[in-house]
């Protein structure tokens, strides 16, 4: 007992050291570059660092004689490799959440990410992150993912049957994102005669406004499979058709004075 408090005190000692002495002078290093993606994957990895190297020390005290039972020594394992994981995870997740457009331009040095591509990376990596945390939760457990697949493979196919709108409207929504045929801002028109200045594009739909000041919303089901006149596209102006009257006034004087 005494020779794991030692390990896990010593890995302990390791994270202060590694907190004191490399995260400081990676810290001091990335304030002296012009860019800012290092300091921001310095302050990402700062306090996850330091709690693995923790969490070691305890796999570590775990592993020397004399073991403790299989049972014990399996649920402390698992316990600990998955508050691992779920440290890791949930610091990539919260870095996402935070994660605004601007900071995004200026950590990649990007002079134009498009905001609407960047909210929809936003949210598909956070879905996508909380599947993969889950699945590797069940593999640290030793759970037996066949069953799970095959019982999520026939329920997948009972809500995708019951939710098939709203998954032609996410998968339309999608769509829209990488045609880029409209953005918010430009006005455009559909071949349901439907038209106005786009005001919002979202995953399930998109909403237009009028010149009336009539709010218009759109499923993306609909929107991927019309055709879409971009009056703001290629330059961001709009057009108007003006009918000109003088000529019909012209031919109206002549034929009048002819009558006379």
């Amino acid at each position: 007992m005494l020779e794991r408090l030692v390990i896990i005190f010593v890995y302990l000692v390791l994270a202060k050291v590694i907190d004191l002495i490399l995260i400081r002078a990676l810290k001091s290093l990335a304030h002296k570059t012009t860019f800012h993606l290092d300091d921001y994957l310095v302050a990402f990895f700062h306090m996850p660092l330091l709690v693995t190297v923790a969490m070691f020390g305890v796999l570590h005290a775990l592993s020397v004689e004399p073991k403790l039972s299989a049972v014990s020594t399996f649920i402390l394992t698992g316990g600990v490799k998955t508050l691992i994981l779920l440290i890791w995870c949930g610091a990539i997740s919260r870095s996402l959440s935070r994660l605004t457009h601007e900071e995004a331009l200026e950590l990649f040095g990007a002079k134009s990410i498009d905001r609407d591509l960047f909210l929809l990376f936003k949210n598909v990596s956070r879905i996508l992150i909380l599947f993969l945390t889950l699945v590797w939760i069940l593999l640290i457990w030793k759970v037996n993912l066949s069953p799970i697949f095959a019982s999520a493979g026939i329920a997948g196919i009972a809500i995708a049957l019951a939710a098939k709108d709203t998954l032609a409207n996410f998968f339309g929504g999608i769509s829209v994102f990488m045609g880029r045929a409209y953005k918010v801002g430009e006005y455009i028109i559909l071949d349901s005669g439907e038209r106005g200045e786009v005001v919002e594009i979202g995953i399930r739909s998109t909403k237009i406004q009028t010149r009336d000041d009539v709010l218009i919303t759109i499923p993306n089901s609909i929107m991927a499979n019309s055709k879409i006149i971009n009056q703001s596209a290629p330059q961001s102006m709009f057009r108007i058709r003006l009918i000109l009257l003088w000529p019909m006034e012209r031919i109206w004087t002549r034929w009048k004075n002819c009558s006379c």
